[in-house]
């Protein structure tokens, strides 16, 4: 049976891009520009000989992946003329793992390569590719009805590269496709595993828990960030300011801490999430938002030292898992052992366990008297009453906070 040699196909083509391809060079450098504003370093998945590097002039780095390295002469000229650093890497071996860390490169661009990927790879590559950037910016041929004659001498028919579903590829790994255009038979398009929005001229990014519905399906319908009128309304009336200290107690994927750390610029934020892969996600929505003055705690806040382990999980709201006490499991500290400095606010959303936590903020709630915003569950309604009473707090913002989320003020 005849096999593709990818290898093979490119070291023995005098040209690496196809007259066709030719041809359609300038709407690929302008769709390329829009794509990368902003980037630092790109990674070229087949940059051929450096016919579209124009479009990385006033980038930093670029790291260059292909097969072949007859063209390194006039890729590294091409750099020069474009002012950028640049780097080669030739793997005869493209369909194994990439070794970069994740999220390493603010873009990878795929321009005609992922069509000459065979079909029992071409999702591994799509995501690694997503694996190891902030988004993929993608020109390939998508053509599903009518074969692409150029290559058929070259790729035997069952591993004919035009007919990839590339949407059906992203919906099965969540994977969010924007900016899509079209030329003829030319696809492009962005795909990454975060979404992004802008708020008051901000590019917010989040990733979402691989299972989670519930506040993803809200944040992509919005198009803003979950509990919005809640954040504004700390914002608005000053609650929040640069000065202040917050610690976020049941943070998830970091929707509140990012606001509280890129929107208000508050000076501190404490973030702490004992879900051990929201917590890995957690932790990437602050690194790829540039977050700053925030630390993050793998733990559970509660009313002593000890572990939890995982009661109840909600199968698409991860947000909402209980846990409880277990001599195994993650580990659980109270906030007073963990801060001792000045607290200003206390958000928290720990699913029934909202009297546990407060057990554990006893002497920052003593000395500080922090504001404190919590989800209070149905059945906690009358042990928060008593609370308020015995520590003399007030609700407050009634307009704007509903029976399920309270803010008290001291």
């Amino acid at each position: 049976m005849k096999v593709y040699d990818v290898v093979k196909y490119w070291n023995e083509r005098e040209n690496p891009c196809s007259t066709v391809i030719e041809k359609i060079t300038n709407p690929h450098l302008n769709y390329l520009k829009k794509q990368i504003v902003g980037c630092k370093n790109i990674l070229d998945f087949g940059p051929g000989y450096g016919r579209l590097f124009e479009a990385y002039e006033g980038i930093d780095e670029v790291v260059g992946v292909d097969v072949t390295g007859q063209h390194e002469k006039k890729l590294k000229e091409a750099a020069k003329k474009y002012g950028f650093d640049f780097n080669l890497i030739i793997r005869t071996d493209n369909f194994s793992k990439i070794e970069y860390p994740n999220k390493y490169f603010d873009a990878v661009v795929v321009v005609e390569v992922l069509f000459h990927q065979p079909p029992d790879v071409i999702e591994f590559v799509m995501k690694e590719l997503n694996r190891i950037s902030q988004k993929v910016v993608v020109v390939t041929g998508m053509n599903l009805s009518k074969k692409f004659d150029e290559l058929g001498k070259y790729i035997p028919s069952d591993q004919y590269c035009f007919t990839y579903d590339y949407y059906k590829i992203c919906k099965k790994n969540k994977w969010n496709i924007r900016n899509e255009e079209r030329i003829k038979t030319q696809l492009m398009f962005v795909y990454s595993d975060y979404f992004q929005f802008n708020y008051n001229n901000k590019i917010i990014k989040f990733l979402f828990d691989r299972d989670d519905f519930y506040m993803s399906t809200l944040i992509k319908k919005t198009k803003s960030f979950y509990e919005l009128k809640y954040l504004e309304f700390l914002k608005n009336t000053g609650i929040l300011n640069n000065r202040s200290r917050v610690a976020d107690i049941g943070a998830y994927l970091g929707n509140h801490s990012i606001y509280f750390s890129k929107i208000i610029g508050c000076s501190e934020v404490h973030c702490f999430e004992p879900t051990p892969f929201s917590y890995s996600v957690l932790v990437d929505n602050l690194i790829i938002n540039e977050a700053k003055n925030v630390t993050c705690y793998p733990i559970a806040i509660s009313s002593k030292s000890g572990k939890m382990i995982l009661e109840n999980s909600k199968s698409n709201n991860p947000g909402a898992n209980q846990y409880k006490y277990n001599i195994d499991g993650v580990g659980c500290e109270t906030l007073d052992s963990i801060i001792d400095q000045q607290i200003d606010f206390i958000k928290i959303d720990v699913e029934r366990m909202e009297i546990e936590v407060l057990k554990g903020c006893v002497e920052s709630i003593k000395k500080h008297r922090p504001i404190i915003m919590v989800e209070v569950d149905k059945h906690n309604v009358s042990d928060m009453t008593k609370w308020i009473v015995k520590n003399k707090y007030k609700r407050i913002g009634k307009e704007v906070f509903n029976k399920n989320t309270w803010l008290l003020k001291g």
